[in-house]
């Protein structure tokens, strides 16, 4: 087994995507692999969990992650 160490700066939408990402990879990879990969990940964020993304000041109506269809 091949020990992959990772860094995510960052756990807003991107972050996230990004974790998802790397996460759907490893799997589909180890799927048919002989050499297998673990990955471990660690998250760094300098802000509280609503992050900086999150501005209570801003309306309602700026939405994150909204389906287009949906304006």
């Amino acid at each position: 087994m091949i020990l992959v160490n990772s860094v995510i700066v960052g756990v807003g939408p991107l972050g996230l995507s990004v974790f998802k990402r790397v996460c759907v990879n490893t799997e589909r990879r180890n799927q048919y692999a002989i050499n297998r990969k673990q990955v471990h990940i660690d998250f760094i964020d300098p802000f509280p969990p609503q992050g900086s993304v999150w501005r209570k000041s801003h309306s309602p109506e700026l939405i994150m992650n909204t389906v287009t269809s949906q304006f």
